[in-house]
């Protein structure tokens, strides 16, 4: 058997490898990315959460929705944009959710409260999370 290496312009490597020569010759080409992509890092997933956890409350802002639709909207965008983090990168999104909702839909100007209601939403998004983060080390297709 042959084994030919090259490096490709954007970052990928090729690995062909032939087997013995003849009529029946098979080639078989594996692809490995070296470098890895600028979104493949979790920090800048981590970002993008964010991003788009201020996008949906500018828009639950914008078109006027009640309270609990604008909690869920901003609980549905946190979980979503952190489906694919570690643990502890999507605690991070749902506190920053349960920080928004609470400072700007249920009080003003950012203020942050502790009463019950407050807190039990905050306790809300923390087990939604751990939950799908279970869920998610259990699927047999991988990470």
């Amino acid at each position: 058997m042959l084994f030919w290496l090259w490096e490709a312009s954007d970052g990928t490597v090729s690995t062909t490898q032939t087997s013995h020569p003849g009529p029946r010759t098979a080639t078989l080409r594996i692809f490995h990315r070296v470098t890895p992509r600028l979104r493949d890092e979790e920090g800048v997933r981590f970002g993008l959460a964010h991003a788009w956890l201020v996008v949906a409350a500018l828009f639950a802002a914008a078109i006027g929705v009640s309270r609990p639709v604008s909690f869920a909207l901003l609980a549905a965008t946190a979980l979503a944009g952190g489906h694919a983090l570690a643990a502890h990168w999507r605690l991070g999104i749902t506190l920053a959710a349960w920080a928004i909702w609470t400072g700007f839909f249920e009080n003003t100007l950012g203020l942050l409260t502790f009463s019950v209601p407050d807190v039990g939403r905050l306790v809300l998004l923390v087990l939604l999370a751990a939950v799908l983060e279970r869920g998610r080390s259990r699927r047999p297709d991988g990470p």
